[in-house]
């Protein structure tokens, strides 16, 4: 048994496809998807393939049956024409399985179950469905619940603007007629037939506003009922518009489901009339005149299309225009597309424009609120950090998903996970979700994010992301000529040590002290080479991720010299962030010789000594600054010096500025130290 190419999520994925091997035995078939690459298959008989729900059970004999993912993403549901299959997900393979959504195959082969980041893992399975369809009244096709992408591709030819692809699902079936109604139909129910081009009674009727069309549905609904051929609880009415799109395209995915001059009378073959109806070929689940003839009136008033998944849309509540579909006999190929849209105020009357009824409230599986089985579990973090959420539920699908945080909905939260990148204070609170389907919603209990904000070694300041100029104003005292003034951001926070790495520190760490000036093991070390900084890095890194101070995902490290200037700056944007001599030791204070760490005042963050003492070591190789905005440089990929910033006990007051910058050969020890960051690994 084999799966066809893959395509995954970025993610793990697994699918299951569930046949028959003999009656009575279902054939589970596993793939597992990482990266594009099918890492594993199996196939085994017994009860496993089968689908749990009441409703749900293999059909024999065995079908081509067959689930796959396509980019969108989607999955793709192949089999033959007409199979009726259920798709089921669940957060482990062993279950317990939410059901998703109820598909068609088409005549093509195949429908689209469309996705809407359901989060970082999930396990999908396929089975056939043997329950026949529902009979509903002569001339009406039973279209199922499921979902597909409304609107077009950018590539499509003759697009308009407002055809924005987005996933809609319909969570109910509905009937829906295979003609559009015809002036015979009409005068029996209204009594009258205001149709322009008469003398034959099975031209689809027009010159119908929408009120007519809507007033239409509910005599017809009264007439059908007090003769029995509907329930009290079923009437009919106009599509929606999506139920429109999804009914035309009938698994299809292109402009139109099939050669336009078979399929629908338009400008190039109506000779400017209309045509009975059926006298064109149908689509493949038996829908006629889906494209030409007449336009047909929706349910809906217009709107712009939302960008995400939608449920059960059925427009806005108020509106100046009702949407029209499918195009007609005076309308060229641009306009007789399944995507295209029209709109028309709902008294207008014209020759092009009749409708389709659809018949709601057809019998489906009872629907089942969901119930939280799993909630939220709350999750201790660091700045900078992942913190995940992930909430399991039960309930008759497709179900909806809005997390919230304090309360307030988080935009584009809308899977069963949640995922928090770059944590902050400003994510720490209480993280709920709101699982809701056509019959209730429920909110799961809180779950809370709390920061730690404690590096692993003590004497460590958190750098929030921001942006910042960088370089320095052509008027700036001391100024050299690669300070060229330029916004960077910066869209990653990170710890950075509030001293320089003393001597102390470095002894402990690398065993040997290469300082000049010696006697007082909190003066910073200095004659380090560039190497020996990042070899101090790697193994305090080593050290405190077996020490669990920090966790494997975080490492210390070098600076980059952008965030060297943004955290020595410390919101200023002057020569340096203080009076020179209250904050650093240097060439007119220092007596020539390095002074204890942290005796200076402090920057606005807490930082110390970022101007003087000891020249500090960044990450970059030494380069022209770019023209224009950055964000999170690291300097050129290669070159002949490190940067080293902040100016040492030995320079003048040109030096020890924010903005100025030297390099130096990565071996020169001479008066250079450093200080490390902490981040996560990049």
């Amino acid at each position: 048994m084999r799966f066809p190419g893959w395509i995954s999520r970025a993610a793990t994925v697994m699918a299951f496809f569930c046949g028959l091997l003999n009656a009575g035995e279902p054939a589970t078939a596993v793939a597992t998807v990482i990266t594009g690459l099918v890492t594993g298959l199996s196939a085994t008989s017994g009860g496993s393939g089968s689908l749990s729900a009441p409703d749900a059970r293999p059909a024999a004999p065995p079908l081509p049956l067959r689930l796959t993912m396509d980019p969108g993403p989607s999955l793709k549901v192949s089999g033959a024409s007409g199979l009726k299959v259920r798709v089921d997900w669940s957060g482990e393979i062993s279950g317990p399985w939410t059901p998703w959504s109820n598909v068609v195959v088409g005549a093509s082969g195949f429908a689209l179950v469309g996705l809407s980041g359901e989060g970082d893992r999930r396990f999908y399975r396929a089975g056939t469905v043997s329950d026949p369809r529902p009979t509903g009244p002569t001339d009406f096709v039973w279209i199922e619940p499921g979902a597909f992408v409304m609107g077009t591709s950018l590539s499509e030819p003759d697009r308009q603007y407002d055809e924005v692809q987005h996933t809609v699902i319909l969570s109910r079936g509905f009937w829906l007629s295979n003609h559009e109604v015809t002036q015979g139909e009409y005068l029996a129910v209204m009594g009258k037939n205001p149709s322009f081009y008469t003398g034959n009674t099975n031209r689809p009727v027009e010159s119908v506003h929408w009120n007519e069309a809507v007033e239409y549905c509910k005599k017809l609904t009264e007439k059908d009922r007090a003769a029995g051929r509907i329930t009290a609880s079923q009437e009919y009415r106009l599509p929606t518009e999506a139920e429109w799109e999804y009914a035309a395209r009938a698994g299809t995915t292109g402009q139109r489901h099939g050669e336009l001059d078979q399929i629908g009378w338009w400008a190039g073959n109506s000779m400017s009339k209309t045509h009975p109806v059926k006298t064109k070929a149908a689509n493949a689940w038996g829908l006629y005149d889906m494209i030409g003839n007449v336009m047909e009136w929706c349910a809906d008033w217009r709107e712009e299309y939302p960008t995400g998944t939608a449920v059960d849309p059925m427009g806005p509540e108020l509106g100046d225009v009702r949407v029209v579909r499918g195009g007609s006999w005076g309308n060229p190929p641009a306009s007789t597309r399944s995507a295209y849209r029209s709109s028309f105020r709902p008294y207008l009357r014209t020759d092009f424009l009749g409708f389709r009824t659809a018949l709601s409230a057809g019998p489906t599986t009872e629907l089942v609120a969901p119930s939280i089985t799993a909630s939220p579990q709350g999750v201790t973090v660091r700045s900078g950090q992942t913190a995940r959420f992930t909430v399991m539920v039960t309930g008759t699908a497709p179900l909806t998903f809005q997390w919230q945080l304090n309360g307030v909905d988080l935009p584009g939260a809308t899977a069963a996970n949640y995922t928090v990148n770059n944590a902050q204070l400003a994510n720490a609170g209480e993280y709920r979700v709101v699982v809701s389907n056509p019959a209730g919603s429920v909110t799961s209990t809180p779950a809370v994010l709390t920061m730690n904000q404690t590096a692993g070694t003590s004497g460590f300041v958190w750098i929030q992301p921001g942006t910042f100029l960088m370089g320095s104003p052509s008027g700036e005292e001391g100024r050299s000529n690669g300070e060229l003034q330029h916004t960077v951001t910066l869209s990653q926070g990170f710890w950075l040590s509030d001293h320089e790495v003393t001597q102390s520190e470095y002894l402990s760490v690398m065993g040997s002290n290469p300082s000049f000036f010696t006697g007082d093991l909190n003066r910073p070390v200095e004659t380090v080479s560039w190497d020996n900084a990042v070899r101090y890095c790697q193994k305090l890194t080593e050290r405190e991720r077996a020490a669990g101070l920090i966790t494997a995902q975080e490492a210390y490290r070098l600076p980059t010299e952008a965030e060297w200037e943004y955290a020595a700056r410390a919101g200023t944007t002057g020569a340096r962030h203080g009076e020179l001599d209250a904050i650093a030791w240097w060439l007119g204070n220092s007596g020539s010789q390095t002074r204890p760490v942290k005796q200076k005042a402090p920057n606005a963050w807490g930082l110390y000594d970022m101007i003087g003492n000891v020249w500090e070591w960044c990450s970059d190789w030494y380069g022209a600054y770019p023209i224009g905005s950055v964000t999170d440089p690291i300097g050129p990929g290669s070159g002949n010096d490190r940067v080293d910033r902040g100016g040492g006990w030995g320079s003048g007051a040109e030096r020890v500025r924010s903005a100025y910058r030297d390099g130096d050969d990565p071996g020169t020890r001479k008066t250079l130290g450093f200080r490390p960051a902490l981040s996560l690994v990049r």
